[in-house]
């Protein structure tokens, strides 16, 4: 855990279950879950999602600052630490996670139900350790995980997206090999490459069907590319 972290925060976090109302709530309105690794365009996705449906993003909350463009209250809920502490004393959020070491995420059950009282459908952008705690609570849950068509085309995304220090570059590079050997040994994820937004968009609202062989072998080469360069 890095020390910059509130450590009562990161007891409180380790010790949190998700309430009644949560699971209930989950049972009875299963929400659309997109995840993927850093730069494989998970926030364009659901841009697009929302343009074209009746799903809309229930906000996680996030102790992270802002990046440029970011709208508090419409991509994320910036907090700081103690207001996130508070969120988890009060059982006000289905899971959180400490994500790359310095950053807490948390969805809450008000900007769920918030969601659908606008008469719309719930829709998450969720890391896979958050997935994993949902999915222990609810596991017909099949959450969409968001693939790079290559290595070189993540490359060119992070690159884009991110200025990172070589320290920076490494951790992110761990924490996508993390996720992808996560997600090939959990069969429950629905793997798409996302070549572009209009065919990934497609897929996801269920008009075009997957490939998920071409997926799977879309995953492997990623996971052993991004292995060669940490090694």
């Amino acid at each position: 855990m890095a020390d910059s972290i509130n450590p009562r925060l990161v007891e409180t976090l380790s010790a949190y279950n998700m309430p009644a109302q949560g699971l209930k709530l989950l049972h009875d309105h299963p929400p659309l879950i997109i995840a993927g690794i850093t730069a494989a365009g998970k926030d364009t996705i659901t841009e697009r999602i929302v343009q074209l449906s009746d799903y809309r993003q229930v906000a996680d909350h996030t102790t992270r600052p802002p990046r440029p463009g970011e709208i508090n209250g419409q991509h994320y809920w910036f907090i700081n630490e103690t207001a996130m502490l508070n969120l988890l004393s009060n059982h006000q959020l289905f899971e959180a996670s400490l994500v790359h070491g310095v950053t807490v995420y948390g969805s809450s059950l008000e900007a769920y139900q918030a969601v659908l009282d606008s008469g719309r459908k719930p829709l998450f952008i969720m890391d896979v350790q958050g997935i994993e705690k949902l999915m222990n609570k609810v596991p017909n849950l099949k959450p969409v995980f968001l693939l790079p068509p290559s290595f070189d085309e993540w490359l060119r995304r992070l690159n884009t997206r991110l200025h990172m220090t070589d320290a920076e570059r490494r951790h992110r590079f761990n924490s996508a090999i993390a996720e992808l050997e996560h997600v090939r040994e959990h069969p429950s994820y629905q793997l798409i490459v996302n070549k572009n937004v209009a065919s990934t968009v497609k897929v996801i609202l269920g008009e075009v069907k997957s490939d998920q062989k071409e997926a799977q072998e879309t995953l492997d080469k990623l996971l052993q590319s991004i292995q060669e360069v940490i090694h």
